[in-house]
This record gives C-alpha cells, structure tokens and sequence, in this order.
C-alpha cells in the first residue's frame, strides 16, 4: 500500500513538471487578474535598439517589452493619441495628438511624465519620426496640408524637438518623410491623398510610390514605380529601406529593397494572405520591425534572414478609469424650457433630463441619472408640478411626466425629528416608482432617482433609516398624487384635485427650487411611437403626436385617448388655446400645402 502511494506521488509530481516546463517552453507568461487583451492595438514605434515598443489602444499610448508582457500606460486623455517615434537615445517620445482639438504634435518621456506641446496648428498633422539630420541635430519630421496648393497633397516640414517654427524639409509633395539614420537621404510616399490603405487594390494615377531625395546632390529618385500603392517606407541602414506593398499576393505585405547598384530587386519578407499589414516600424539599429496586422501586433527580426513575423502577446492593465466620462454636459444641450414661475430650468442633456434653479450657484440634478435611454420633448405643466418629457426606454418613444419626491430643507427638516418618525415621514411621502395600471406587468420603467445630495447634514446610505428607499414600507399604500378613482361627475373632479392638508405640500411647485429626488411616472405607454408631448393650460389633458403625424388627446382623469387629426406629416404642429378648449394645428397635405384648421379640444364629456 505504501509502494502504491509512493508511485502515486511520483507520478503527479512528474505531471506537474512536465506541465510546468511545457508552460514555460510555450512562453506562457502569468496573467494578472485585472489583465486585459489589447483591443486593436495600433501605430507601433519600435525603440532605438529594438527592445520596446509604443503603441495606441483606446485613444492612449501603452509601452511593453518586445517580447509581450503587461504594457504599462503612457498617457491618458479624453481625446486621442494616436502615432508616435523614439527619440535617438530612447528616452523621450513625440506622438500626434488631438488633445487641442486639431492633430498636434507633442512630446512625452519614456516614463510617461514631461507631457509637452509643440506645435499648436489648426490643420492635421501626421507620421511623426524623431531623427538626425546631416549636421548632427536632432529634429522631428511629419507631413501636413499647410500649403494653399492648387495640387492636393501634403508636404513634408521638419521642427525641433522643443517645438519652434516649422519649415519645409524639401519642395516636393509627399507624405510620411524620414530621414536615413546618416541624415544623407529623405525617403517620403508620392501620390495617396484620395486613398489609403484600406483601399485595396487599386490601380490609377493616384497611386502611391516610394520616393528619395538625395540631400547632398539635391536629387529625387523614384525608388518604385508600378500602377499600384507602395509606400510607407522605413530605413533599415543608410542604403536598406522596407515599404509596404501590395504588388504580390493581392494582400499589402514587407517588401525589401537596397538602393546602392544598379540592379534593384524587390524582396518580398513577409507572406500575409487575406489581412495585410496596415503599419509598421524598424528599431533605429535595424535589427527589429513592429507590424500592425488587423487587431494584432506581430515582431520580426530583421538580422534572420528565414525569421517570420511572431504574434506579440500583450495584457492591459486594469486602471479603473475607463468605466468613467467626464463630459461637459452644457456643451451637449438639445431643449431647455423654464418653469411656469421662471426660478427652474429643464433641459436635455446628452439624452438626460436635467433641472436646475435658474440661481449662478445653483446644483444640477438629473431628473433620472442612470440609464441608458435617450429622452426629448419636455414640457411642464401649467400649475408647474410636473415635468412631462418623452423616453424610449420601453423600446418606443412614450410619454411619462416627473415630480419632486424630496427636497433638501425636507431633509433637514427630517434630521431635527426623531429618526424612526423620520424614516417613517419620508418612507410615506417619497416612495418611488412607476404607476402604469394594467400595463405595469409589460413595462418596467422604474426610477428611484437619488441625485447628488450636497448638503453634508443628509446623507441617504442604503442602510440609513431616512433613506427614503430602505423604509419603504410595501404594504403602505401608493403615496398620494396619482388618482385612483376616476370621478363620474365634474364636482367629484373638482374634489379630485382639491389641494388640502399633506396633499397641499406635496403639490407645491416651488419644491422643483432644492429638489434632490424624483418620482417618475408613466402617462402614455404604448407601441405608437408617442412624442412631442403638450400639457393643456387648465391641466386636464395632454396632446402629441402618434406615429407618422397623428394628433392626439389624452384625458389626465380618465385616460380617454382620442385621436383628433389623422395624418402622414411628421412636421405636424399644434398649440393650446389660452382656456385649453381648443387647438390649431397645421398640417402637410399631399400636395405638401400647409393647412390651418381649428378643432375643438373634444375629449371632456363635461364642458
């Protein structure tokens, strides 16, 4: 028994190594738990000596080792950057960005600190390289449209490295320029302004081709010259350039061509089918090329003659702020509508409802803060209680309509009575969620809205007993403010809405001033594609539009929908008369004539 036990231990040990060294000659690297697979990695820069690379996820660069491995962030922005290139000596970076609203470029060290701006165009600037020139001097070379030129294309500039004026390389248009690590030679692409490459296969007299200035003898040379795109070249050596090409394989792959002799011949390195390379680069001693390839980066080492491109496998770490947005919501206002009393602003922001008292230091609230639907058309009411708007959260545009359910001095007021009287006041008074009646099993719309509470006396936890939500009581009773019982006569209607007692604070509209909560009710839920919502002035009714261009009317008290004006104009529009008895309505006929017509509101059985 105890051999048997002996052999057994042997023989998961055994299994265990040959796991572990297995593991280990597959170049398995530990994954940590916050770990992310880059989503289209793109525009690699390769360091001088072949041992990093840069690269652009998400709008931000990352660095990683060339072997793969968790790549560390370089920079964060809300807007993106995008192409980069090593400095000579490895320890800085220029890249273009879009931070000022234009494609600039700037500078960054390696560590990612020292964030610069050095150029502050108003036109685009592209493919960035940090090089030498022939005098020694370190300078930064891209190609932009600055010129008024008849000829649409891009020249290439030069710049220094701690920004300054901008001047033209040479007086030829081309793109993408690049000095020989000698700074003898520019090597820049003719021809691609109307396409790039994503446009595969083309053949016509836009075509790209790879061309060379000799600086000393002040000559250009066309290195390639065929009917379809090369371009995009890098140096290997001062004589050795690689280009991107497609003239083989009908996919754009590496091609090789040294420029001393007489006798050129092209060397096709790497053998993609399909997908081609969409960008690359080469390590300043020419030893290693980076190649973007669809949503994957590939390494190839250029002193192996028989190398092929490896899959570089990269993680992202978790940094926990891209499951947040800043945005400058008074950039992005559709409507706003002041209140009846002229102290409340709503407004339609980025597809939110938002109010705020029209005071300079006044808070913003949202009316309904988390979710993902979009919202339009808001009207209040004429009595200034309820804020009506349109959502598709239910799949279709419907009608619902918001009140305040909780305000900061009935906070304050709930913290000087006694916390289970407050906790019952507040479970009683600011109960939230959708009333819909019989459709309440289809539609599940429910908002319990807890805006932002500034004030420091009146935090509402999940487990604090004035939390409004956590005391709510199911068995309590729907709180007051949608009635139950349609009335059957105008008297019971009048009693109906009678404002006394709690009713009466409730219905104040001047509660909208410090609102922090918000009760969100359902009006019109249905599948008609319901918007353009217009409160009555006496209260009583609703109108919007069904559909294509329909007119209709919906009594508040006895949800009677009738439907005035049938029609196909969606530009249909309408006003209330001053008592709400009637509406004018203009309309498209099918002769596309505008028609003016006065009806009769005729929704009330009860004048």
């Amino acid at each position: 028994m105890q051999m048997e036990n002996r052999c057994l231990r042997r023989w998961i040990q055994r299994t265990i190594l040959a796991f572990l060294l297995l593991a280990l000659g597959c170049g398995f690297a530990p994954v940590s738990a916050n770990a992310a697979v880059p989503k289209l990695p793109r525009f690699p820069s390769i360091n001088p000596d072949g041992s990093e690379i840069v690269f652009s996820v998400g709008g931000d660069l990352w660095i990683v080792p060339v072997h793969g491995g968790v790549a560390n962030r370089l920079t964060r922005h809300r807007f993106d950057d995008l192409h980069s290139s090593w400095s000579p000596d490895g320890q800085s970076l220029v890249f273009t960005s879009m931070r000022d609203g234009y494609m600039n470029l700037w500078r960054i060290q390696r560590d990612g600190t020292g964030t610069a701006q050095l150029t502050h165009s108003d036109r685009f600037l592209r493919a960035p390289h940090w090089s030498i020139d022939e005098q020694g001097m370190e300078i930064v070379t891209f190609s932009a449209l600055l010129e008024a030129d008849v000829y649409r294309d891009q020249r290439p500039y030069r710049i220094s490295p701690q920004g300054g004026e901008h001047e033209l390389l040479h007086q030829a248009f081309g793109s993408e320029p690049r000095l020989s690590p000698d700074g003898q030679r520019v090597v820049f692409t003719r021809g691609g302004y109307y396409h790039d490459w994503n446009h595969r296969r083309y053949r016509g007299p836009d075509a790209m081709n790879v061309w060379v200035l000799h600086r000393s003898e002040e000559r250009f040379e066309a290195v390639t010259e065929w009917e379809g795109d090369d371009g995009s070249a890098r140096w290997v050596d001062n004589n050795t350039l690689l280009f991107m090409s497609e003239r083989q394989l009908d996919t754009v792959n590496l091609y090789r061509v040294n420029l001393d002799g007489d006798n050129r011949a092209l060397q096709r390195i790497t053998h993609f089918r399909g997908r081609g390379i969409q960008d690359f680069d080469v390590s300043r001693d020419g030893s290693m090329a980076v190649l973007q390839v669809w949503d994957r980066l590939y390494t190839l080492n250029l002193v192996d003659p028989r190398a092929e491109p490896k899959p570089l496998h990269i993680q992202t770490g978790d940094d926990g702020w891209d499951d947040h947005t800043l945005r400058w919501i008074d950039r992005d206002v559709t409507e706003a509508v002041l209140s009846p009393d002229g102290q409340v602003m709503a407004y339609i922001a980025y597809g939110r409802v938002y109010i705020r008292h029209v005071d300079e230091y006044s808070p913003t609230r949202a009316v309904i803060p988390d979710s993902h639907a979009r919202h339009q058309d808001i009207a209040w009411s004429q009595d200034g209680l309820h804020l009506y708007f349109v959502s598709d959260a239910d799949g279709t545009l419907s009608i619902y309509k918001a009140q305040v359910a909780l305000t900061r001095d009935e906070i304050r007021l709930a913290h000087q009575q006694l916390p289970m009287e407050s906790g019952a006041l507040l479970a009683k008074s600011t109960a939230t969620h959708v009333s819909r009646g019989p459709e309440s099993a289809q539609h599940n719309y429910e908002h319990s809205v807890n805006s932002n509470v500034d004030d420091p006396l009146a935090p509402l936890h999940p487990n604090n007993p004035l939390d409004p939500l956590d005391s709510l009581d199911p068995s309590e009773p729907e709180p007051a403010g949608e009635p139950t019982d349609v009335p059957s006569s105008s008297q019971d209607k009048s009693q109906a809405t009678e404002k006394s007692g709690p009713m009466a604070e409730q219905e104040d509209p001047a509660r909208w001033h410090d609102a922090v909560q918000f009760r969100v009710v359902s009006v019109v839920v249905e599948d008609g594609n319901d918007r353009g919502v217009s409160p009555s002035p006496d209260g009583r009714s609703v109108a919007f539009r069904r559909g294509r261009g329909d007119l209709v009317v919906m009594d508040l008290l006895t949800k009677e929908l009738r439907t005035l004006v049938k029609g196909w104009d969606s530009a249909l529009h309408w006003r209330w008369s001053p008592d709400g008895r009637h509406l004018a309505y203009d309309q498209n006929d099918l002769n596309f004539s505008t028609i003016y017509l006065l009806l009769p509101r005729m929704v009330h059985t009860n004048p």
